[in-house]
């Protein structure tokens, strides 16, 4: 099972005492602390080495809840290599691992039993959840967001739409609210209009794009970003792009996100530029060069192929 995973990755523990002793890469990202990120780096990688080497051993599948983590530690080295300075090539690996972790616990959407939960109200205790019931925030539809995202970037428009297929939410979900850590109406809808626009329905798209209800200038501008995407105005889609880097920017520079390695670069501005270059909408020539916050030569100038 895992050689057939890991097939053009490296193998979990295939470092070797040359690896160990080549030349430490510079700093692409000047505020990061070096040896915490290499040290995190490290923890990530025992992780993923961990999960493989386990279900190998056994011989087994991975469930639902070890490809989540699996993706999360590949997504995590991805940014990591990335803000320490190792080759572009290393976090565009780590990525399409991710991908295809993203991919698999999409697919087994049902599988994962809830936790138990019992609440005690008077002298009654009874539980939160019916008996059987499983755990649908494991593909909630931020979680979907962010695989479309991250397949995009990998370059595989394949899998992007394969997950795309599984975005949905149950109605009613109980782990969606406006403070909600797991995913937010914002989350949703942005989750819901990209899956459209990769599905070819480009109208269904707007539809979600115009009831958004977002404080977030994040997601906000993401929404004009999509919007323009599908309407074709290439002057409004680099200029809400640039207005999606001038908010990183300033998340990055809070000393409280100097280690949060999901902003070590942008993952929806990176996502959107390779729909944008798939689209014919932009060249490469056209969008923010030499940006640290959105790596452009991760991409191929036909990664996507919309329909």
């Amino acid at each position: 099972m895992t050689d057939q995973w890991n097939e053009g990755a490296p193998s979990a523990r295939s470092r070797t005492e040359a690896d160990l002793m080549q030349v430490i890469p510079n700093l692409r990202l000047d505020y990061v602390d070096a040896e915490w990120a290499r040290g995190v780096l490290a923890v990530f990688e025992q992780d993923r080495a961990d999960i493989l080497d386990d279900a190998e051993a056994s011989p087994r599948q991975l469930s639902q809840i070890e490809y989540v983590m699996l993706a999360e530690d590949c997504q995590a080295i991805g940014m990591l290599k990335y803000g320490l300075g190792y080759p572009l090539s290393e976090t565009r690996a780590a990525f399409a691992e991710a991908a295809k972790a993203n991919l698999r616990v999409f697919e087994l959407r049902g599988t994962q039993a809830a936790f138990e939960v019992t609440v005690a109200g008077g002298e009654e205790a009874k539980p939160l959840r019916e008996p059987g019931a499983t755990d649908d925030s494991l593909t909630n539809s931020r979680r979907g967001l962010y695989s479309m995202y991250v397949a995009l970037i990998a370059g595989n428009a394949t899998i992007a739409r394969e997950i795309a297929v599984h975005v949905w939410d149950p109605p009613n979900a109980t782990y969606i609210g406006p403070e909600s850590e797991v995913c937010t109406l914002d989350d949703q809808q942005l989750a819901y209009a990209v899956k459209a626009l990769l599905m070819g329905k480009k109208k269904e798209a707007l539809s979600y794009l115009r009831i958004r209800r977002s404080t977030s200038s994040s997601a906000q501008v993401q929404a004009e970003l999509i919007e323009t995407l599908i309407t074709n105005r290439k002057p409004e889609f680099i200029a809400q792009l640039n207005d999606l880097l001038d908010w990183h920017r300033q998340q990055s520079a809070s000393v409280e996100n100097r280690k949060n390695i999901d902003l070590f670069f942008s993952i929806p501005g990176l996502a959107l530029c390779s729909l944008a270059l798939g689209c014919g909408l932009a060249q490469r020539s056209e969008l923010p060069e030499h940006e640290v916050f959105l790596p452009l030569n991760f991409l191929n100038d036909d990664a996507v192929d919309m329909p």
